[in-house]
């Protein structure tokens, strides 16, 4: 009996660090199951758990997510995240993603992993910071890489000019 009020007392604490963990953790969380038709393909996914975060992230309440099918909550919500959670769910190999919210303009990290068949869960950070400095960092490259190219062709035609004489075209003593 003494053992027993033991585990219970583990139990309860181990179930406390998980609470406050998901409860008070940045990332979005969320744990679904994948619904199958009647030919076992992959359909839909329903939200069994979802934290704080998520709500966050996805504008819709808790109340509003759990329990219902994804299709029903998730506007815009297209057959290629059903299929990538219903690979991960079915294989049990995690996958990564990286995706922008048109609803909420704002791009997304996903991690997605199953921690038992026909289940997977998603945490999701918001990156669009991140993002848009890849952006800004692409475009300033492009435009450093066209410079080069300018530079580069101007000292090619400065070399030419510097062992050619201007005016029969023929080299001069510097060449």
């Amino acid at each position: 009996k003494q053992r027993q009020l033991a585990l219970q007392e583990q139990l309860k604490v181990s179930e406390e660090r998980y609470r406050g963990l998901f409860t008070t953790m940045d990332n979005g969380f969320a744990l679904s199951e994948i619904i199958c038709d009647a030919d076992g393909k992959s359909v839909e996914y329903r939200f069994l758990e979802v934290n704080p975060s998520f709500e966050k992230v996805t504008g819709l309440s808790r109340d509003k997510l759990v329990g219902k099918r994804a299709r029903e909550v998730l506007s815009n919500m297209g057959d290629e995240w059903i299929k990538n959670f219903a690979e991960v769910a079915v294989t049990g190999q995690p996958k990564q993603f990286e995706r922008f919210s048109q609803k909420t303009c704002r791009w997304f990290a996903t991690n997605a992993f199953s921690p038992s068949p026909g289940k997977f869960a998603v945490v999701t950070q918001e990156i669009t910071e991140r993002k848009q400095m890849e952006i800004a960092l692409s475009k300033a490259n492009e435009q450093l890489r066209l410079k080069f190219e300018e530079v580069s062709q101007l000292q090619e035609k400065l070399r030419e000019q510097a062992i050619r004489d201007p005016l029969t075209g023929l080299y001069n003593r510097r060449y």
